[in-house]
């Protein structure tokens, strides 16, 4: 980290330099420099330096100037020039990185129409090592629950665009199929709506103001019991197929026979083909209602002993006990033939749908069912590249490891921020993912780029404070061009702002980081996204 401190040092004072021979400096480009010491300076650990910046940028903020004369800077750079503040190697942002990007931490959805409350809630929550999204609207809420399957959601109870529980029944609806606590903060003192609201589900009601230390204890007593209801239950509410959890048990089973009595057993994992574009032509609600048809479809074409799993989003998996992987794809064939024919009705119309599989057997080697389901994974991958609606079968001479990909972008004007972060992105490790990190100047540079590719996933860091197109136009232009649902956009800002906060939100930004940030945390919070997209 001392490499990006010396190279601030180094352009700051170029800039300084510079201002000292124009004599003159535009305005914008003085708050552009307080700007950025306050949030890069203290995301790298100059801390000093940006505790200096944070003054002067508030004062310069509010001169009515266009320009200011190299004089009347000089005294705001005090400081400043000179580098009185040492290098440091051992940063606060480094010492605990690799267990916190590792953690998968729960991902909490904040539902509240009060901007300033939900700014208390995130940063309460995100100091316990929550990752925290927010919505302050409904439609916005229900929208990043289905993009992000959140561990626990926080709503308040009147919206501006809700009519009175109608909210909370669209999420109790959802929440509870997947054991997703509701938890409720309401200022109403009302014990008649307070009832009501358990009776619809909520697991804990709370009374603005908020007593900290108890919602916080309750918080992860809900997040604790949710994971033992994951860890026990055998089948999955939505589709009926089983869980993870008797996949763990019945695999258990089957390779002791295996290796005990030298019995065979299949098994094929099963991907819906474009499952992603009828969610975002149709709605959640229709891409649940395939989920389940296919699950009876595999139900009713199975014989009585094969077993049927969801493993998460639309992949399942089938195993076929005294099966050999030939004898599997017979079977295989005929549900791929079958299922093309099964009619999927929505409004006037009606479509159909193919599915992809990876192929795999038993075999001495294996001593868990997690290798199988890596082979079959593979198998998967050749599928969908050869065009899908088919099966592959695995072999390890001929199959070639494929991934979801998913593209990361920084887009901000220092250079040391880039660096910084696309750096440390190419470096994250998530499993079936491959990620791709690119960086851009600013907003223009960005849109000029082959930047976005279809039916793939983006997450996009921007900066709020940009030359030409700054980043809340940046978020205005990408919501109303692209495909919401495959771009997660993340806003940087070294200003403590509540009203540019609510107006990203507003325009579409799904999150904001203020800068100064801890370099460990941020890529938690992107690795978190990460993952919730492919499950």
């Amino acid at each position: 980290m001392e490499r990006y401190q010396l190279k601030f040092i180094e352009r700051m004072e170029e800039t300084i330099s510079k201002w000292q021979q124009a004599g003159v400096v535009d305005q914008n480009d003085v708050v552009r420099f307080f700007h950025t010491v306050v949030g890069t300076g203290g995301t790298i650990g100059l801390h000093e330096f940006a505790d200096i910046a944070k003054d002067q940028l508030a004062y310069v903020k509010k001169q009515d100037k266009a320009h200011w004369s190299y004089e009347e800077i000089e005294p705001l750079l005090v400081g400043l020039i000179g580098g009185n503040e040492e290098p440091t190697e051992q940063l606060e942002m480094e010492d605990e990185s690799p267990a916190v990007i590792n953690d998968l931490k729960p991902l909490i959805l904040l539902i509240d129409d009060d901007h300033y409350f939900v700014d208390f809630m995130k940063r309460l929550l995100e100091g316990k090592g929550y990752v925290v999204l927010a919505a302050l609207s409904g439609e916005k809420g229900l929208q990043i629950y289905m993009n992000q399957r959140p561990d626990c959601i926080i709503l308040d109870l009147v919206m501006p665009d809700v009519v009175s529980f109608r909210l909370l029944d669209q999420l109790m609806e959802k929440a509870s199929k997947e054991f997703i606590p509701v938890m409720m903060i309401t200022g109403e003192a009302d014990d008649k709506i307070e009832l009501e609201a358990y009776r619809k589900g909520v697991s804990d009601y709370f009374k603005k103001p908020l007593v900290k230390e108890s919602f916080l204890v309750r918080l992860e007593n809900r997040l604790k019991l949710r994971k033992m209801v994951q860890n026990s239950v055998m089948i999955d509410e939505l589709t009926g197929a089983f869980s993870r959890r008797f996949l763990e048990i019945e695999s258990n089973r089957l390779i002791e026979a295996y290796h005990r009595y030298n019995e065979p057993f299949a098994l094929a994992l099963l991907d819906l083909d474009h499952f992603k574009q009828v969610n975002d032509q149709y709605g959640h609600n229709i891409g649940d209602k395939v989920l389940v048809k296919f699950v009876e479809f595999l139900n009713e074409s199975k014989r009585k002993l094969d077993l049927v799993f969801r493993l998460g989003g639309e992949e399942f998996l089938v195993i076929f006990p005294h099966t050999t992987k030939e004898q599997a794809m017979n079977f295989l064939k005929r549900f791929l033939v079958d299922f093309h024919e099964v009619p999927f009705k929505v409004n006037e119309g009606m479509f159909h749908l193919s599915f992809s599989g990876g192929l795999t057997e038993m075999k001495e080697a294996a001593t868990s069912i997690q290798s199988l389901i890596e082979e079959a994974d593979q198998a998967l991958y050749e599928a969908k590249g050869n065009g899908r609606n088919q099966i592959a079968v695995s072999d390890h001479n001929t199959v070639k490891k494929m991934h979801n990909h998913v593209h990361v972008y920084v887009v901000d004007d220092d250079p040391i921020i880039r660096q910084i972060l696309s750096e440390n992105i190419q470096q994250l490790n998530v499993k079936g993912v491959k990620i791709n990190s690119l960086s851009f100047r600013d907003g223009e540079a960005f849109l000029k780029s082959d930047w976005y590719k279809p039916r793939e996933r983006h997450i996009i860091i921007l900066d709020r404070i940009m030359p030409r197109i700054d980043g809340l136009e940046l978020v205005t232009k990408l919501r109303a061009e692209y495909p919401e649902a495959q771009i997660v956009i993340l806003m940087l800002t070294a200003r403590n702002n509540e009203k540019e906060v609510v107006q990203a939100l507003e325009m579409g930004a799904d999150d904001y980081v203020t800068k100064p940030f801890k370099l460990d945390e941020l890529l938690a919070r992107i690795k978190r996204l990460i993952q919730r997209s492919f499950m």
